[in-house]
């Protein structure tokens, strides 16, 4: 079930509504996103899918089955790899690509992301978020760093806003996690006559 919540062409409405779905005319349904008391964001459903706010920096992202869509209202910091063992259990993959993001900037649109709280190798208790529906995992956050959220990269609708500038763990690195060159590619996926 995907989420069709704060996307581009929003037009801003000062009138107190309750936030619900609404008919209007010409076969468009509006949604509408609570902001403030007397402040709701409508927004047609045929442009539901790519979101730009009002700012060049916003940023947007969500789970793979769009249960869970966030907007980020910041620059994009820079990323970080983590090689860790429970990096790698959590992504399912060698690594995680992660970027900190200011608590006041990150705001959860719509869904309900489960946590997990496992202490890290430090000792520190995070708490990964997923959406409860598709698994994806979406954010962390670290009582190290409470003003602070670390959302997945994978996650960001725009993969060319993320820039990794480091990788930490390299010492946990699982002997697969870099692609060898001259292995074989395929621009789409391999078909099964190669």
């Amino acid at each position: 079930m995907g989420c069709e919540c704060l996307c581009s062409g929003w037009l801003i409405q000062r009138e107190p509504v309750r936030a619900r779905a609404i008919k209007v005319i010409a076969n468009l349904t509006a949604l509408l996103y609570f902001r403030s008391s007397y402040e709701y964001l409508v927004k047609s459903s045929h442009e539901i899918g790519s979101i730009v706010m009002t700012s060049q920096k916003a940023v947007a992202g969500g789970c793979l089955c769009g249960s869970i869509r966030f907007a980020i209202s910041e620059p994009l910091a820079p990323a970080a790899y983590c090689l860790c063992s429970d990096c790698r259990k959590t992504t399912g993959s060698a690594f995680n690509i992660s970027i900190p993001v200011a608590l006041e900037n990150f705001k959860l649109l719509c869904g309900s992301p489960k946590g997990f709280t496992k202490p890290g190798d430090s000792g520190t208790k995070l708490t990964r978020h997923f959406c409860q529906d598709c698994g994806s995992p979406v954010y962390t956050f670290s009582e190290r760093h409470p003003g602070r959220v670390y959302v997945k990269a994978g996650s960001i609708d725009d993969p060319s806003r993320v820039i990794p500038a480091y990788q930490s763990y390299t010492n946990s690195a699982a002997p697969w996690a870099q692609i060898p060159p001259g292995l074989p590619g395929y621009t789409t996926g391999k078909s099964s006559s190669s």
